[in-house]
């Protein structure tokens, strides 16, 4: 991740790490959905909550800085819940996931919050961590959303990754063989398939260029909420991340289109071998016609022949 600081070249210089009040966060993206609505009076009813369009914010102990935001497109952020304790919430919230996934494929990123009450800024980004005022809700929301962002983005990163080596791999095949044997169609419908499922999830469910109303209402905020997305660098992540995407839908519109003609081909060859079939069929059925009319010509002039000897025979008698 890239880092700077965000504060006007007149701001004081920024605290030491030391004097301020440090918040470990860390983020999952364990499922592809979670069902935030029913998350009410079902896990963690003594708790307080509060809810945003795409997430709910839980609070477990506001003395100890400890929060969980977690978002309907399968993004769990801890703040300051204890490493040992991330497994137990994690199950917790598994129970109301939709297809979570394996442990394997959880993706997980970890930040760092310094909170000092004396700070001039309304936020400092510095040497990977970002100092604060205060962890009050809008600062919750604001680091919350940017961290399930942007490891949901690892999380389709990764599967457009796989998608473009296995392209890379047909590319390969093809220019070894010389032809699209080793391609198969299905694979290509499915790949496009995943294609527009990222396009939708990154657009639509992550809300990716939709901010949140805490940065819109309150310049402050605007000025954290930028300087955040720009230390993970989700812009730049996003437009590689499309790039790729485009690759892919390109490829396989190539690659589906030979295969639409090597079909097509195809087709014509079977037609025209049935034809040719019913040609060869109406040629032995003529032939066989035309050999039947010989043999009853041939019957006819022996019995004819017959006929004629047996009255000969009878006027010689």
């Amino acid at each position: 991740m890239s880092t700077g600081a965000h504060q006007k070249s007149s701001s004081p210089s920024i605290p030491e790490p030391s004097q301020g009040v440090p918040v470990d966060v860390k983020a999952y993206y364990i499922a592809r959905g979670i069902e935030i609505v029913r998350l009410h009076g079902k896990l963690y009813p003594s708790c307080k909550q509060e809810y945003q369009p795409k997430s709910v914010t839980i609070t477990v102990n506001e003395t100890l800085n400890q929060h969980i935001s977690i978002f309907s497109y399968g993004s769990v952020v801890l703040f300051n819940i204890p490493e040992e304790d991330h497994g137990i919430h994690i199950r917790k919230i598994n129970e109301l996931s939709i297809l979570p996934f394996s442990e394997v494929m959880v993706h997980s990123d970890s930040y760092k919050l310094l909170v000092h009450e004396n700070l001039e800024a309304p936020s400092v980004i510095h040497n990977a961590h970002m100092n604060i005022r205060s962890l009050n809700s809008s600062n919750i929301t604001i680091v919350s959303v940017v961290m399930a962002q942007t490891v949901a983005l690892d999380y389709y990163a990764g599967n457009v990754a796989k998608m473009v080596e296995k392209f890379a791999a047909m590319n390969t095949n093809i220019q070894e063989a010389g032809k699209f044997t080793t391609v198969k169609e299905t694979d290509l419908y499915k790949m496009v398939a995943s294609n527009n499922s990222v396009f939708t999830n990154v657009l639509s469910k992550l809300g990716f260029f939709e901010g949140t109303d805490v940065a819109w209402e309150n310049a402050e905020y605007t000025t954290t909420w930028e300087a955040l997305r720009k230390e993970f660098e989700l812009d730049s992540r996003y437009n590689d991340l499309s790039l790729k995407l485009n690759i892919i839908n390109e490829d396989a519109r190539f690659f589906l289109s030979v295969l639409q003609h090597q079909k097509s081909s195809k087709l014509e060859w079977i037609i025209i071998i049935l034809i040719a079939g019913e040609m060869i069929i109406g040629l032995i059925g003529l032939g066989l016609h035309l050999y039947d009319l010989k043999k009853d010509g041939e019957r006819d002039q022996r019995e004819l022949l017959r006929d004629e000897a047996n009255i000969k025979a009878v006027k010689s008698e």
